[in-house]
């Protein structure tokens, strides 16, 4: 039914308490999209959501706002491999909160459908999430995809209030010749024109390609039409389960030319850590090698002075008069 507002009316509305879930790019009946290579931790960052709504705390460091119930349909992983997501974490105290359907996904049929409808008005989620996209959208074309959002919109609508819905959606095969970054991953996204266009927001994650650590993943949000964009965010993606690294801006990348800039190491410190951790963030915000890294913080590095340690526990120590422009490990700006 048509429903028409006017400037006032819209001016003095007032969102229901619950309307956000996590962030604001997580908001009931609105559609967020994390999308990704093959491989790189998607259906894992899909089952984080739902235990981050479970247990609270923050998905990817986006605040979640109140406790909430989380299905997943998806058609990928045989329950063998959900064993292995599931098996390591406090299941009791999810058992409540979350379910999670078998594999092979099926909204064309209409018996599977209506028994996806009876589940959802039994269990009454309150963000749904669909993994993957392919196989609801039948084809990469406009049509299909038109159609399988018309599809989740019926799921979505079932009961009052909608639920958030997440999509998990595999990128387009990568052209040699291109690196997009930014809100220019959304050009990557499978049925990028009406999936972007129907999601409020987006994620990406992505490898980061490093021979020093295979695990290393950034996540970018490339989209967030309701609220503020987080930060470029490393993480390692390691046995089922994600660490948080770091966060860095695009801006803060060197130059391949460049070593390690003292406000890089800053970042690699605050908070302190470890050696070894240090070394991942360095590697993160750098690009560089693991051996450069630690080279970097090594003792007998004439930049040695940036760097306090206590009980192996590393920290920045600013000195007076220092300049961002050197570069740690060698490749010092020289002036004449």
């Amino acid at each position: 039914m048509l429903e028409l507002y006017t400037p006032s009316q819209l001016a003095q509305y007032s969102p229901p308490d619950n309307a956000y879930l996590v962030g604001k790019h997580f908001i009931r009946g609105a559609v967020t999209v994390l999308t990704g290579a093959p491989g790189v931790g998607k259906s894992f960052a899909a089952r984080d959501l739902a235990v981050a709504g479970a247990l609270g705390g923050t998905w990817f460091g986006l605040n979640v706002h109140e406790q909430f119930k989380t299905m997943i349909f998806q058609g990928e992983n045989q329950l063998i491999r959900l064993k292995q997501e599931y098996e390591n974490l406090y299941v009791e105290k999810l058992d409540e909160w979350i379910r999670v359907s078998g594999p092979n996904l099926n909204f064309y049929d209409p018996t599977y459908l209506r028994s996806a409808l009876d589940c959802i008005e039994d269990f009454k989620p309150d963000c749904i999430a669909f993994d993957p996209w392919s196989d609801i959208a039948l084809d990469d074309d406009k049509a299909s995809h038109t159609m399988a959002l018309r599809q989740i919109d019926k799921l979505i609508s079932a009961i009052d209030p909608s639920p958030a819905c997440l999509i998990v959606a595999h990128n387009r095969k990568p052209k040699s010749d291109s690196k997009p970054e930014g809100r220019d991953l959304l050009h990557e996204l499978s049925g990028s024109h009406k999936l972007g266009s129907r999601a409020r927001a987006v994620f990406s994650i992505e490898s980061v390609k490093s021979d020093d650590d295979k695990n290393l993943v950034k996540l970018t949000c490339c989209k967030s039409n309701d609220g503020e964009k987080i930060d470029l965010t490393f993480l390692n993606f390691e046995n089922c389960e994600f660490t948080r690294i770091g966060n860095f801006t695009e801006t803060s990348r060197p130059k391949k030319s460049k070593g390690i800039t003292p406000d890089q190491l800053k970042d690699a410190l605050t908070p302190p850590c470890q050696r070894k951790e240090a070394v991942k963030k360095l590697m993160a915000a750098t690009g560089k090698a693991e051996s450069a890294c630690y080279k970097a913080l090594h003792k007998d590095n004439d930049m040695h002075k940036y760097i306090e340690e206590d009980n192996k526990v590393l920290s920045f120590k600013a000195e007076e008069n220092s300049s961002s422009e050197k570069s740690l490990g060698g490749n010092e700006n020289k002036k004449k």
